[in-house]
């Protein structure tokens, strides 16, 4: 279904769709309808990533993995 969830650290999680284009993987959310496409490639041993919008410096790194899941409640439980 190509579906995502992602949760920025302190915040809500964001759900959304992904997609490629032109060698790209881009994301909408449900948030908003604006396109966020990145570049993924292997270093080191892990996934580094980039926006395209963002300077080559700014590029984030894989720094672990776990087989825990995202922990993303189902939204409004308990209001």
């Amino acid at each position: 279904g190509r579906y995502v969830a992602w949760r920025p650290t302190g915040e809500d999680c964001q759900y959304g769709k992904w997609y490629e284009k032109a060698g790209l993987i881009c994301f909408t959310y449900d948030y908003s309808s604006a396109e966020h496409c990145w570049t993924f490639w292997q270093e080191g041993g892990g996934l580094k990533a980039l926006a395209i919008e963002d300077p080559p410096d700014a590029a984030l790194s894989e720094v672990a993995q776990t087989a825990d899941g995202l922990h993303c409640p189902a939204p409004d439980v308990g209001v």
